[in-house]
């Protein structure tokens, strides 16, 4: 659990929003130079994650369901909260 919560603690956040129960976060990892949007339903207690393309992260934190695939399974109330 240690090395797990040192590898997350070394991320970044960049920026924040949230929305009814819904929060996005945009992060960028510098040990290896990435970014990725990260989706809380606290409503649903479900979580996923998007790496993001360093050109697109902004796109992606503002329109992260434009960039999920059908396996993500989204249901429809999720993705129509943001």
């Amino acid at each position: 659990m240690a090395a797990n919560a040192l590898a997350l603690s070394e991320r970044r956040e960049l920026a924040s929003r949230s929305s009814d129960d819904l929060e996005v976060t945009l992060w960028w990892d510098p040990r290896i130079d990435a970014v990725a949007v990260s989706i809380w339903d606290w409503k649903r207690d479900t979580h996923f994650e998007l790496a993001a393309d360093r050109h697109r992260a902004l796109d992606v934190f503002y329109h992260p369901f434009s960039y999920t695939t059908p396996r993500d399974q989204l249901d429809d109330a999720m993705t129509g909260a943001l």
